[in-house]
């Protein structure tokens, strides 16, 4: 469980094919205790770190991450958010962020601020003004939505200390809605 603040922001460093796997090294980042089977929120992909040291760590991504998220597309010199998985006890900024990324989205826009995002319409309905989203991992607030898209506000910090300043139209982006919306939505279908 994560909560969509993110802590790091660095590059992937290597990214190979392990028979139907995606074999992904980062750097790892300054200060940070990792062990082997730690979670770390990849760009908002929650991955098990299967190889440390000190200078990096490797995750191996399947075939159904890989059809999923943006994870298909990392290559070396790629920027990704990272964020450490909470502890019990931890005070939660954000809101509640699993890892479980529902659907890859295309930018729209970025104007002023504020970004679009194209999601498939079957999600859409998940989304609600107000609420919360997450976007590479970023625990964001809707500002508006339509039927095949929503809109979160990006202020300065959002900006410069992950990766959603960069985004341009036609980038793809891992969109996570909220866990409460997603449950809600699986006890309403068994009605």
């Amino acid at each position: 469980m994560f909560s969509g603040i993110i802590q790091a922001k660095v590059r992937v460093e290597k990214a190979s094919e392990r028979g139907k796997n995606l074999v992904v090294r980062i750097r790892a980042p300054r200060g940070w205790r990792i062990r082997p089977g730690d979670s770390i929120s990849v760009d908002g992909v929650c991955s098990t770190a299967a190889k440390v040291s000190k200078n990096f760590i490797e995750f191996d991504y399947m075939p159904e991450t890989l059809a999923l998220t943006t994870v298909s597309g990392f290559i070396q010199g790629t920027e990704v958010n990272l964020e450490r998985s909470m502890k019990y006890g931890d005070r939660v900024d954000g809101h509640f962020v699993a890892g479980h990324v529902d659907a890859r989205g295309e930018v729209v826009s970025v104007r002023n601020g504020v970004l679009t995002v194209r999601i498939p319409q079957a999600l859409s309905r998940l989304v609600a003004i107000k609420g919360s989203i997450a976007v590479n991992g970023v625990a964001l607030t809707v500002t508006a939505r339509t039927t095949k898209s929503f809109s979160v506000a990006l202020i300065p910090y959002t900006l410069a200390h992950t990766n959603l300043g960069k985004l341009k139209e036609g980038h793809v982006v891992n969109v996570e809605v909220d866990l409460l919306a997603r449950y809600l939505d699986a006890l309403m279908k068994k009605r």
